[in-house]
């Protein structure tokens, strides 16, 4: 959307302002004024400060899962459930089992 307004406020430079009048029109204000607020330009230090924290803590979200997902397949194994029983009770694919459960052998074996 600011993209827009940006490109709005360009043509009418070219053109001679707004019709006379210096002052933009409220309706541009807001959305520049809201632009403003949500940080300007995608590529600034505090938004990519932000990108990396939100990638971290979703990183620290999928491993829990995946951690949380490798104790119940190990928890089925060890009742005897077939890789794909327990892939089916998980609600994941066969591979994302057998990855669990090896990931969990090799961490298991050291531990």
């Amino acid at each position: 959307m600011a993209s827009i307004v940006r490109s709005i406020l360009r043509y009418r430079e070219r053109r001679g302002g707004w019709e006379g009048s210096e002052e933009l029109p409220g309706s541009v204000r807001e959305v520049l004024s809201e632009f403003g607020r949500k940080g300007g330009s995608a590529a600034s230090e505090a938004q990519a400060q932000q990108r990396s924290m939100r990638a971290a803590s979703g990183t620290a979200v999928r491993s829990a899962q995946a951690t949380l997902r490798a104790e119940a397949a190990r928890a089925l194994q060890a009742q005897g459930s077939s890789t794909a029983e327990i892939a089916e009770a998980l609600g994941v694919t066969i591979r994302t089992v057998q990855r669990a459960l090896r990931a969990s052998d090799i961490s298991g074996a050291s531990g």
